[in-house]
């Protein structure tokens, strides 16, 4: 009978029924066909021997009706049937030995099943070969989920593998709707499993939603986005590298999707770029990890810290991880710590135990740097959010830093601050924690967010118009200064890498307060020690951050050019204050000079009376100064009428005993302003008679 039946395989085989390459079968068939008779009947035997029983006329096939035929008259014949139609892939009446595969008599090993539906004996089975039992959408699902790598073809460790192990691919996932195998998923295919089903309308509804170009055919990139919380940080590689160069470029990331989605992909893209390179490596696309995006105040506060390591272990003799007062290396600490490093040994001592534990130097460091506050809490996330410390130490009266409802609504809480207080409040308690405050909306700032809002077309960069245009009210005086003081690589921009060293992304301190910045000394200009006048450690290296980058010059200083800070024009010298009238460079000053002199665009007459009688004021004062009558004020000229200028540009009070001596040339001032007052009222009073006799 063996015999017999290894002889109907053979003819079988030879027709091309039953493919199956002794190279590529498993190793117990190819034990067995070498082996011949001699060896015990195999699970594939059985299967060859259970599809020939049923072979009635011996013809090497089995039809339907022949599948039948056992049950026929019986109970189960009408589910015989079924069956044979079901497996009946290509519905020529047929049932070959792969079709044979998928009814219940033909249920066989994987390992088995495997080596007959590999057709060409390659050990791999292609999408045809393994929908060769049936085109069903239930077999096409098995492939596709069974396909790890998502290369079309399936190993024989992939069809063993169990499918709950893991989760398809988001092109395999794609591919098992594709039924026509033309490589494109219509709508009408991406519901189709589901039609006759309760999710039916659903699946109709997104087919709509994922096709967003409306051509009636769902791209795989439309299919991935529909779906794109579900994506791992693999499938985001594949679906949006459009180049196929191993990683995103920004355009990549942002540029592929569609336009309302843009700005928050750029705040994604920025979150997750941790080196800053613009580009996305699949270890910074890994979604299973919290964002880590580029933070170059964090990054020089770790180099510090390296550059001190080998100084810090000669210190510690005894490798106790404590330094001792004697053994302090002030010198290297000045030299590779920043300013914190100059600070005195008490101070670096937190504990006032006669030593320097490594904790305590890397939490001055960091406090210094405004990475954390002095008592560790975190004033920075991995993510991008700077805790708004400025607004805080604002609201923070009794410096416990917490704040109360009391506190949060005075001086100037407005009328909702008891139900933004509320919503801060997480827990209830009526205090707002270190937790509740990094994550308060006014009490931490998200810098990809704010750069990305700023950043209009999104290209990473940004331009001195943008800045303009974006910067808040309380940054619009500072903002022409910003791309000069930060911009590192002088391309006239300002990265995010180089934006994130600005004050607008450490608002740590009240920067734009000119009153906070004070010229102690009278000579026109702010030292460090004035700009930064406290020892304590905490945000003393980011203040010099800060002051360095507005210190274009480099001469130490700061012009009033470079910063908005309090001093005195009559104290400092008069080269220094000519120097800061003369906006322009010119070595001149003249009208154009005045900052902020645009003539209002309103309709307010009493404004416009305002601005009238400051130019004049302006013009009286250059025209006093101008001894030669050249039309403008030179550094000599200033020297002798250097308070009438001054304060005439500057906007202040014209000093009284210049005008009781009559310094205002040609009484030029004795006529033109009650000319001008007299213009305004009669201009008033014909405005009003207008308005009435059209009411009457």
């Amino acid at each position: 009978m063996t015999k017999r039946i290894n002889n109907r395989i053979r003819k079988l085989a030879a027709a091309g029924l039953v493919a199956a390459s002794a190279a590529a079968m498993p190793a117990i068939v190819r034990a067995q066909a070498a082996q011949g008779d001699a060896v015990a009947a195999t699970p594939l035997d059985e299967l060859r021997a259970k599809f020939l029983k049923l072979d009635s006329d011996g013809d090497g096939r089995v039809t339907c009706e022949e599948y039948v035929d056992p049950h026929r008259g019986g109970q189960f014949e009408d589910a015989a049937r079924e069956e044979a139609a079901r497996a009946d892939g290509d519905g020529d009446g047929v049932l070959t030995l792969a079709e044979f595969l998928a009814t219940p008599h033909g249920a066989a090993p994987p390992e088995v099943e495997f080596g007959v539906l590999d057709a060409d004996g390659n050990g791999r089975l292609t999408r045809d070969e393994f929908l060769a039992p049936s085109s069903q959408y239930a077999r096409r699902e098995r492939f596709f989920n069974a396909d790890r790598d998502g290369d079309g073809e399936l190993t024989l460790e992939e069809f063993l593998a169990p499918a709950e192990e893991w989760r398809p691919h988001i092109r395999a996932r794609y591919l098992m709707r594709d039924v026509n195998n033309d490589g494109r998923m219509s709508k009408e295919e991406y519901y189709t499993p589901l039609i006759g089903g309760q999710w039916e309308e659903a699946g109709r509804s997104e087919a709509e939603i994922f096709d967003a170009d409306g051509d009636g055919i769902i791209s795989l990139f439309e299919f991935a986005m529909g779906q794109i919380w579900n994506l791992n940080d693999q499938e985001l590689l594949s679906v949006f590298d459009s180049n196929s160069d191993g990683h995103l470029s920004r355009l990549e990331f942002i540029r592929r999707r569609p336009q309302d989605k843009w700005f928050e992909a750029a705040v994604e893209f920025l979150r997750r770029d941790a080196n800053g390179d613009n580009v996305l490596t699949l270890d910074e696309l890994a979604t299973g990890q919290e964002p880590v995006c580029i933070d170059p105040v964090l990054e020089l506060a770790r180099e510090r810290l390296a550059a001190f390591d080998a100084d810090w272990s000669r210190a510690d003799r005894d490798g106790d991880g404590r330094v001792s007062r004697s053994d302090w290396p002030s010198a290297a600490a000045a030299r590779c710590l920043g300013r914190c490093g100059g600070l005195a040994f008490d101070v670096w001592d937190i504990n006032r135990d006669g030593s320097v534990s490594r904790e305590e130097l890397e939490r001055i460091v960091m406090a210094s740097h405004s990475v954390v506050r002095m008592d560790g809490a975190p004033l920075r996330t991995p993510a991008g959010v700077v805790v708004n410390w400025a607004f805080i130490d604002a609201k923070d009266r009794n410096r416990d830093n917490r704040i109360t409802l009391m506190e949060y609504s005075s001086p100037s809480g407005g009328m909702n601050a008891a139900r933004e207080f509320n919503e801060f409040d997480a827990d209830r308690n009526g205090v707002l924690d270190d937790v509740e405050l990094i994550h308060g909306l006014r009490f931490a700032i998200n810098t990809c967010w704010d750069f990305c809002r700023l950043d209009t077309d999104l290209d990473g960069q940004l331009t001195g118009a943008e800045l303009e245009n974006g910067a808040q009210e309380w940054q619009k005086k500072m903002t022409p200064r910003i791309i000069a003081a930060f911009d590192a690589d002088g391309d006239n921009r300002l990265s995010f890498r180089e934006y994130r060293m600005t004050p607008f992304a450490n608002p740590l301190i009240e920067w734009y307060d000119a009153a906070r910045y004070r010229d102690v000394d009278g000579d026109g200009r702010l030292s460090w020690e004035e700009f930064h006048p406290q020892d304590a450690p905490q945000f003393m290296d980011v203040s010099r951050i800060v002051f360095d980058g507005f210190d274009v010059d480099r001469d130490g200083r700061l012009s009033t050019k470079e910063f908005d800070f309090q001093w005195d024009i009559s104290r400092a010298p008069a080269q220094i204050a000519f120097a800061a009238l003369d906006r322009n460079e010119d070595g001149w000053l003249k009208i154009d000079d005045v900052p902020n002199l645009e003539r209002p665009a309103g309709n307010d007459p009493g404004e416009k009376i305002r601005w009238e009688e400051r130019v004049m004021q302006i013009e009286d004062a250059l025209a006093t100064a101008d001894a030669d009558g050249d039309g403008v004020v030179s550094f000599k000229e200033f020297e002798k009428h250097r308070q009438l200028v001054a304060a005439a540009m500057l906007g202040q009070p014209i000093p009284r005993p210049t005008l009781a001596a009559g310094v205002i040339r040609d009484g030029l001032g004795n006529w033109r302003f009650p000319a001008l007052v007299v213009a305004n009222v009669l201009m008033l009073i014909g405005l009003g008679w207008f308005v009435l006799r059209r009411e009457t």
